[in-house]
This record gives structure tokens, sequence and C-alpha cells, in this order.
């Protein structure tokens, strides 16, 4: 994430150059992406403010179920702020916030807080529990490493002026480690007021992989006359000029035409210098273009299969004993898509979305774990399959009730 209020934003060298982590070894592309059989990741794809007290936000995917539960807004950038009561999620009647062919059209929810919430030229942030479920059973945070995703944003004013600070730029990096990313998630960035140059923003933001002599710009597909031969598809943007992103997967065109990124191979994302309507720019001082660059390395191998059951409690006293039935391949070898857990982890929160602390200390091998004592209450756990070494989503939670 990045926060500043000044009219001109410079990452700090911590921030630009995140090292690749691990020695790169190169896998051939296979035209049998990870994303395919209805196995597609799932995005947080924008937001977009509608007045005083309504806030939409999009997602690329069609949910399973949607509760106004599943999100927070918070006063601000970033998730310190003061939070902001939500007292209602609703339908929106435009489910598509990009006007490129070949995408499917997501769906989008109105979050509704009270009369007066959103002031003119202030920012504001929305924050999504990874737990959301998207109807093909897969979650906000499969590919995130279990994080919620996080987008801030601006209430312009009458005049769509939204003024000279809350200078701020989210990426699919935030929060997560550079090394191990999944391989079958959307590459984003989210801006915190729309870019003023967005044709330069599509045209400026490169993906980069390690061929193990330097750096080598990846080859890009047309999502409205997709291939099996290219890399990733070509560079998309909201309608409102504040989500950018290099897609992996799209609508309607076959499974052969999905696309994964390379195992365990080093990339790099470029970022170009990017000025904000209003005032302000995202922009790297230590580069003479202003490029932002992000370096990380994706997992090696396949992830693990998506977990869409929940698990069973049984409880003694205030002790917890949970069971869950054991993930298997996705899809058939040698085009499997998912890979059998090889270890679980539990995680318990007293909130249904958010706050999720694992409660083993090592992966469980087996189907069933003793979850410990706990206080008088209502609880949840949720299951994760590890395969590859990679932690998938979370499973649906089952509830406890301690007297």
């Amino acid at each position: 994430m990045l926060i500043f209020n000044k009219n001109k934003v410079k990452r700090k060298v911590a921030t630009l150059m995140l090292a690749a982590i691990g020695t790169v070894t190169i896998f051939s592309q296979t035209s049998f992406a990870l994303n395919a059989q209805s196995n597609a990741n799932f995005l947080f794809r924008g937001v977009q403010v509608l007045d005083d007290d309504e806030v939409v936000v999009y997602l690329d995917k069609g949910t399973s179920s949607i509760t106004k539960d599943m999100f927070k807004i918070y006063e601000g950038i970033g998730t310190g702020g003061t939070p902001i009561s939500i007292t209602g999620i609703s339908s929106y009647s435009t489910p598509y916030n990009l006007s490129v062919s070949g995408y499917a059209p997501g769906s989008s929810y109105i979050l509704t807080a009270a009369s007066g919430t959103f002031d003119e030229k202030e920012a504001y942030t929305i924050e999504a529990s990874s737990t959301v479920r998207a109807g093909n059973g897969l979650t906000l945070g499969d590919a995130l490493q279990r994080k919620n995703p996080v987008i801030s944003f601006v209430r312009p004013d009458s005049s769509s002026d939204y003024g000279t600070g809350n200078v701020n730029m989210w990426t699919f990096m935030d929060s997560q480690n550079n090394g191990n990313i999944a391989r079958d998630g959307g590459l984003y960035i989210s801006l915190s007021k729309p870019a003023s140059n967005a044709s330069a923003v599509l045209s400026g933001l490169k993906l980069y992989k390690n061929t193990g002599s330097g750096y080598t710009e990846v080859t890009y597909d047309n999502p409205s006359s997709p291939t099996t031969t290219t890399d990733v598809f070509q560079p998309v943007k909201s309608n409102q000029d504040d989500f950018f992103y290099i897609p992996l997967s799209i609508a309607g065109n076959g499974t052969g035409a999905q696309k994964n990124l390379l195992s365990n191979t080093a990339y790099r994302l470029d970022i170009p210098e990017i000025p904000l309507q209003g005032g302000g720019e995202i922009t790297n001082s230590l580069d003479p273009n202003g490029i932002t660059s992000i370096y990380f390395t994706t997992m090696n191998g396949i992830g693990p299969t998506k977990m869409n059951s929940a698990p069973t409690a049984s409880v003694t006293g205030s002790s917890v004993d949970l069971s869950w039935t054991a993930t298997s391949d996705l899809g058939t070898s040698p085009n499997i898509v998912g890979a059998a857990a090889t270890g679980y982890n539990v995680y318990h929160s007293t909130d249904k979305y958010f706050g999720f602390t694992k409660v083993n200390s090592s992966a469980i091998t087996g189907t069933s774990y003793s979850a410990g004592s706990y206080a008088s209450g209502t609880h949840y756990f949720r299951i994760t399959p590890i395969a590859n070494s990679y932690e998938g989503g979370y499973s649906n939670d089952v509830v406890v009730t301690i007297p």
C-alpha cells in the first residue's frame, strides 16, 4: 500500500524493490491453465462511490451468497481509521465496470451507510473478507494467501473534483509475501483517485519474467480472440480509470484460452508514473521515468483444490473437536488444475468473516483435530488445504456455541 498526502508521491526503496525469492527454475507453459474447469480465481474488481451514503463494490464473478457483514468501511486510507457502520447491501443494476469484450460481467453490490457519511474530497477504505465465495467455489483469498483485499476511494464533488490529497495505490502484493504468489490470480493495482492518463497506464503496465539470463517481457493475448500460445491477457482497466490489472482468465472462450503464470519463476511488474485526477501522482523518484517495479516469485507447482465444504464440530464442555472431508485432485492427469491436500490448517475467530487466527502449530496430515478449549460464546472454525507448500483459501465455517 502507498499512503501519502502530498502532491507528488514517491515510494520508498524498501517498498519499491521487493527482492525476488529463491532460485529461478524455468518450466514450460502448458496450454491447460490452472483456472480452467470452472476454477478461475475470484477478484475484487474496484469500487464506485454513488453519493454521500452509497458505494458500489465490483466482483469479477457471481457470489454463492453475500451479506453486508462481509465488508468493512473505514474513514481515511487504510484499515486503521474509524470504522463506518454498513446499514445494508443490495444488488447494483450495472454489474459490469469494464468495457472490454471477452470478460465476464461479474456482480456488483451497493453498500449503504448513514446519510451524509461520505464527504466530498475525502478518502475511505473498503476491506472485503477473504472468505467471500464465488459461485465456482473459490474465495477472494484463494489467490491472495488468504489476505483480505483492500481498496481506497475518494468521493468527488459535484464538479468531479477529487481534491489534491489522498494519493494512494494498493496492489495485489499488499500484505502478501513476495514469494509463493499464486500462478492464476489477477495482477492488479487500485488507485484512490482516477488516473488522468488511463491509456498511458494501460500501455505502461508491463510484466516481465526471468528466463535465467535476465527479465523478458511476457506476451499478451487479446481477450476477444484468445489463443493458447501467449503468457497473459492484455492489461485492462475499470470504467472509472482507478483499477488496472493483467488478467489470467476470461469468460466464454473455452478452457484452453485461460492462462497461468509459470511455476517457481521470478517476475517483475512495472507500473508507470500515474498522475491522478485532482492532483498528486504515483511515482518512483529512483527511476528516471518514475516507474515502480514490483518483484515476486510464483509458487512451485499446482495449488490445492478449493475446499467448499464446512468442517464438522463436536463439543464436550468447552472443548472443540473438528473433522472434515479430505480434498482430491481436480481434473484428470495430465490436466490437473487443483492438487489434493497434503496437509491442513485450522482457523478460529469470534467473527464469522474476519479475524481468523491459526490454531494448530504445524500442518495437520489427517482430517480431524482437537482444537482446544474456548470461552463461553459463539465461535467460528474454518479449514484451509495445503499442497506444494501453498495454502489455499478458507473452507466454509462451522459455528460452535460454548455454554
